[in-house]
């Protein structure tokens, strides 16, 4: 079997969702798609190493205002069973934590980190990962990975890949291309 949530909204909680064991049992699959995972204290925690066989996609999802975003702790065995393609990361004090990966590594890259300049990296050893403690607001342009050496997050996105619902008389900033050569515009939505 599988669990789809698709344009759903996480928000507000101490954890917005917990992924281990308890899921595990009734599913083959789990696929979070097109969602909003804003201001929680851990937005998503997903227990890795508990996982045994299940598969865990993220995809154009958008983390923000979140104390911590996204928290894996350990992989699940065998080949790689936790996939996160295009997310945006944006205004989250920490953005990823990975915990208890040993020699093996998790591959996420084409995510938006909120800067073009890509995400900024910190060992878990620094006392912002430690206390899982962002820094002061406004210090830190890029969004934060805790954890170095076991993180393929390269290359990354230089646009953000969540979509946001613009409401008639709203302006939305479109954007085409990537990178220096972007084009930028804002448009107004008609009322209806």
């Amino acid at each position: 079997g599988a669990i789809r949530l698709e344009s759903v909204t996480l928000t507000g909680a101490t954890a917005g969702l917990t992924i281990g064991p308890a899921l595990n049992a009734p599913s083959q699959r789990i696929d979070i798609i097109d969602s909003l995972v804003q201001g929680n204290r851990i937005g998503l925690n997903v227990i890795g190493s508990a996982l045994g066989n299940m598969r865990l996609t993220l995809r154009n999802n958008l983390f923000t205002g979140n104390s911590l975003a996204l928290l894996i702790d350990g992989l699940p065995n065998g080949q790689p069973r936790i996939k996160l393609e295009h997310n945006s990361f944006e205004g989250n004090g920490i953005a990823l934590k990975a915990l208890n990966f040993g020699n093996r590594t998790l591959k996420i890259q084409q995510q938006w980190w909120g800067s073009v300049s890509g995400p900024q990296w910190l060992p878990l050893s620094e006392l912002t990962c430690i206390n899982s403690v962002a820094p002061a607001p406004g210090t830190v342009v890029q969004e934060i990975i805790c954890g170095l050496g076991n993180i393929d997050a390269v290359p990354f996105s230089k646009v953000p890949a969540g979509r946001r619902i613009v409401k008639p008389g709203e302006a939305a900033k479109l954007e085409t291309g990537i990178g220096p050569s972007a084009l930028n515009d804002d448009a107004v939505m008609a009322s209806s």
